[in-house]
């Protein structure tokens, strides 16, 4: 399982005084960080996501990132590559949001709750499974399976750090 996430580090600088803003993807297991790369300055983390995960053998994988992320190529990308996923709809999907509004989630029991002190407040967080209903117009998975999962599932030896960036097709 792995969670992507960006991070503006402190006291850091690009040349021109810029904050280095990192992205990376980090095993939600063992909480270390599998493979990062600096964002570029004329772009942000979505242009990096692809591009950071191609790095791994994500078959089966489960993906989660911030509703920065829930974007429907993202989406057709981790479906494309057998992975799946957790994102966050927010406001920057509006017709998703409203949609998934629809579900009846008081009627969907919990799968997990987990209650932490963080960012000065008590945060709890409460999972639901459902199957999403067809009139709900986003990617979803489809279910693949390979068995065994290789050793080298994840990055190869030295890719933290390399730019995240796709060569011109």
């Amino acid at each position: 399982m792995f969670a992507l996430d960006g991070k503006t580090s402190r006291g850091a600088r690009c040349s021109g005084g810029r904050a280095v803003h990192l992205f990376a993807a980090i095993d939600q297991g063992s909480g270390v960080v599998m493979g990062q790369c600096a964002v570029d300055v004329k772009t942000n983390e979505i242009n990096a996501f692809g591009p950071l995960l191609d790095r791994f053998d994500i078959i089966d994988a489960i993906i989660t990132a911030d509703a920065l992320h829930t974007q429907r190529a993202n989406a057709d990308y981790l479906s494309g590559r057998g992975a799946h996923y957790i994102l966050i709809v927010k406001g920057n999907q509006p017709s998703l949001y409203r949609q998934l509004r629809s579900v009846p989630w008081k009627q969907v029991p919990a799968a997990d709750t987990t209650t932490d002190k963080g960012h000065g407040r008590v945060e709890t967080r409460t999972v639901k499974l459902v199957q999403i209903p067809a009139r709900i117009a986003f990617p979803v998975p489809r279910w693949r399976s390979r068995s065994p999962a290789p050793a080298d599932r994840l990055a190869a030896p030295g890719s933290a750090g390399r730019p995240c960036t796709r060569s011109p097709t």
